[in-house]
């Protein structure tokens, strides 16, 4: 099975040769630097639709906002093996400027924790909603009664500790408190 990797002008940039389930992170990570020196250049929306019709599955593009350098590389370890393409970024400010800069053609969810040194997840996620992005947006919290009711009545809340597995999937309802957006 061979899988485009398509940059934002409809371009293609290179061809991941591999067996189902491509692990589509890995993949585009692993590529030469030579043929893609620019990862922000690569339409991953794009490439997961193409993977998505040859695999028949529902690949999605994650954006993971989290102070935790070891979560986040735990998260992605084990949602990348489910086939999704993971970005994680453990500063909401860059995290954010790169949200400006591919508002809704890059990420189906973002993935955002409730309790950050420089910045609480409500407050980002407020700031995010401004772009007006289309992507599903969750909050991790361990303190649910932390997130303030206007943010939790637009997007699911996920209560931590958590199996990341449930939040790409269906989120066991033992974890989650679902708000109209979610």
């Amino acid at each position: 099975m061979k899988i485009n990797i398509y940059d934002y002008d409809g371009k293609r940039l290179a061809q991941i040769d591999g067996h189902a389930p491509i692990y589509i992170t890995n993949a585009i990570e692993s590529l030469p630097i030579e043929k893609i020196p620019f990862r922000e250049n690569i339409d991953i929306l794009r490439t997961l639709q193409e993977l998505n019709e040859q695999q028949k599955m529902k690949a999605e593009s994650i954006m993971m906002i989290d102070d935790d350098l070891e979560f986040l590389e735990i998260s992605k370890h084990w949602i990348a093996k489910l086939g999704h393409y993971v970005e994680t970024f453990t500063n909401a400010e860059a995290a954010f400027g790169r949200l400006r800069k591919f508002v809704n053609n890059r990420y189906d969810r973002i993935i955002v924790d409730n309790r950050m040194p420089d910045i609480s997840g409500a407050s980002l996620v407020k700031t995010i909603l401004k772009l007006k992005v289309t992507a599903k947006i969750q909050i991790l919290s361990a303190n649910i009664a932390e997130v303030p009711r206007d943010i939790s009545s637009k997007i699911m809340i996920i209560q931590k500790p958590c199996n990341m597995v449930n939040i790409v999937g269906a989120a066991s309802k033992a974890h989650v408190t679902k708000g109209e957006g979610g």
